[in-house]
């Protein structure tokens, strides 16, 4: 019965945390996989947080990955292949304590930091400031949590960035697998204080209002089948 009550009260704060959080509840535009095959994020014992380089040289971020459009942007991308591309997340900063605001939940702030999202052609599709953000997870098993930007930001540079309306996007990363399954570490357990380091696997989505200069479908249709044509002829190159 404790065990029910635990996990009730740590499933209620995780949807409060969300729903106050200010993010878009529309649902992501862009969804991104991150591959799935190891730790796709890691925090380092100085509180860095960032996306792990796969070790693929052929492509610009860290991370390849599967890219699903939703939104706005699901009609635009409706012809398109599909296609890879790839993310980086880097240099947010673990700011402040980790506070325990119930037992088994860890709340931890972070600051500044970017994200980079490119294209089959390693083009830049999208990239933007995350001014500030929030991870909330279980301490221990089964090492689930969540990271989510807790101020909207407008996008600084790509292809994507005058389709979005400036001052409404937001970065989330779902995680699972944290430290193997064993969870988050907080130093001391019970009151909080520090977060260890820490990796896991993450599916990462971007949410943002459609922009003035929203293109015509066609129009941005023939742009993707010529960055996912570069990609392909790269591929067999490469091959």
């Amino acid at each position: 019965m404790v065990s029910r009550t635990r996990l009730i009260f740590l499933a209620a704060s995780l949807c409060a945390l969300f729903a106050h959080a200010t993010i878009s509840v529309a649902g992501p535009i862009i969804t991104l996989d991150l591959g799935n095959s190891g730790p796709d994020i890691t925090m380092n014992s100085s509180g860095v947080l960032s996306t792990v380089d796969d070790g693929d040289s052929a492509t610009a971020g860290d991370e390849n990955t599967g890219i699903t459009y939703g939104g706005f942007l699901a009609a635009q991308f409706s012809n398109v292949p599909p296609s890879l591309a790839s993310f980086t997340l880097s240099g947010l900063m673990r700011a402040g304590a980790a506070q325990i605001p119930l037992p088994g939940l860890v709340i931890q702030n972070f600051t500044s930091g970017t994200y980079s999202l490119y294209a089959p052609d390693n083009s830049l599709l999208l990239q933007g400031p995350v001014t500030s953000s929030a991870l909330t997870g279980v301490i221990g098993p089964p090492g689930t949590g969540g990271l989510f930007t807790t101020t909207l930001g407008t996008p600084s540079a790509g292809s994507l960035k005058n389709y979005i309306l400036p001052g409404t996007v937001s970065v989330s990363l779902n995680l699972t697998s944290t430290n193997g399954g064993n969870g988050f570490l907080v130093t001391p357990p019970v009151t909080g204080g520090v977060l260890g380091a820490f990796s896991a696997t993450a599916v990462a989505g971007i949410d943002g209002t459609a922009g003035l200069n929203l293109p015509e479908p066609t129009s941005i249709v023939l742009l993707m089948l010529g960055f996912v044509g570069a990609g392909c002829i790269r591929g067999r190159k490469s091959g």
